[in-house]
């Protein structure tokens, strides 16, 4: 069950995240996820809890202390089910989480590894050179560094490249889509190699189709 994202909630003029400011936006937070965590703490099929989708905390310190008080509120009522918690700036960023996996108990933690390669903007054609997928792999590896150092629990909650589509992209879309299944096929590659578990999101752009798989 995850959370909204965040970044999402800003003031338009100048992309603030206002949410950050106002303790009563993280309150309200909180007291839905108490209750949804009252509705749902007896439920065997619901795996778990991630009360925020991709954080951005330009200061980092608001977003551990949010993720204490929201984890103090759903462990009141329910201490079986597992919280995941996303890493900073867009669930890529655990630097500055420190130890504060030592106060949460039967917590796993998100990082979201979409790769520049399977975007519109890709900084290049992907062909699967051993450059690039090295590039892919370290960009992977980075992300988890935190977890992986203190032998923590590591969920993929998002990944997957960008698919384009005839009415978009015209005939350049079977060109295009080769190499985004390239991206594909190397990340399961890697995912293999460790039986990381994950979360395959669809996504078209031209018309923001998102699908979970």
């Amino acid at each position: 069950m995850r959370g909204s994202e965040f970044y999402a909630h800003v003031n338009i003029l100048n992309r603030e995240v206002l949410v950050w400011n106002y303790r009563d936006f993280q309150d309200r937070v909180i007291w839905l996820w108490t209750e949804l965590a009252k509705h749902y703490k007896d439920n065997k099929w619901i795996a778990g809890y991630n009360p925020l989708n991709e954080p951005t905390d330009s200061k980092h310190t608001r977003l551990i202390g949010f993720y204490d008080k929201v984890y103090a509120a759903i462990r009141a009522v329910d201490a079986n089910h597992v919280i995941f918690f996303d890493g900073n700036t867009f669930a890529s960023d655990f630097s500055h989480f420190g130890d504060a996996h030592k106060r949460w108990e039967n917590t796993a933690y998100s990082i979201h590894d979409y790769s520049s390669f399977g975007f519109p903007a890709a900084p290049q054609e992907y062909v699967g050179s051993e450059e690039q997928r090295t590039r892919l792999r370290r960009s992977y590896e980075k992300k988890r560094k935190w977890m992986d150092e203190r032998g923590l629990c590591v969920w993929n909650g998002e990944w997957g490249p960008v698919y384009a589509r005839r009415p978009y992209d015209g005939d350049a879309t079977e060109a295009i889509n080769k190499a985004r299944y390239r991206v594909l096929k190397d990340q399961l590659e890697i995912y293999k190699a460790v039986r990381l578990s994950f979360c395959f999101l669809f996504v078209q752009m031209s018309d923001f189709l998102l699908t979970f798989l």
